[in-house]
């Protein structure tokens, strides 16, 4: 499923040459266990981002949740609020900006952060 999501990508990226992250996540939904594996990843993703040459990686974190919850909701929770993004495209700028506001943001990360990726400098 990951090499169709990329293969897409990679069609949307040729059809959209001047704007190289058009559908980039413009947010992204972090706590502080997904947030920490962020930053300890943040270094290659950025090696990544270079040497595949796209302009975007598609940062997959999904090692980083429970295997029993994946990052979803549990039955009592309001799941627009509680859903962690595990998964999401971003280009170098989003990748600096999620780092920025990780360190910002540590030790209030939890439940669950909205971070606004277009209101990033």
């Amino acid at each position: 499923m990951r090499s169709c999501l990329v293969a897409v990508l990679s069609i949307v990226f040729v059809s959209t040459a001047g704007a190289v992250c058009d559908f980039c996540n413009p947010s992204i939904r972090l706590n502080e266990r997904v947030a920490a594996c962020f930053s300890e990843q943040f270094e290659a993703e950025l090696v990544r981002l270079e040497t595949e040459g796209r302009g975007f990686v598609l940062v997959d974190l999904t090692q980083c949740v429970d295997e029993k919850t994946r990052g979803l909701p549990g039955a009592n929770t309001d799941r627009d609020s509680e859903v962690i993004d595990t998964s999401f495209v971003a280009d170098e700028a989003a990748l600096r900006c999620i780092n920025a506001e990780i360190g910002r943001l540590a030790g209030s990360l939890d439940p669950v952060v909205r971070l606004d990726l277009t209101a990033c400098p």
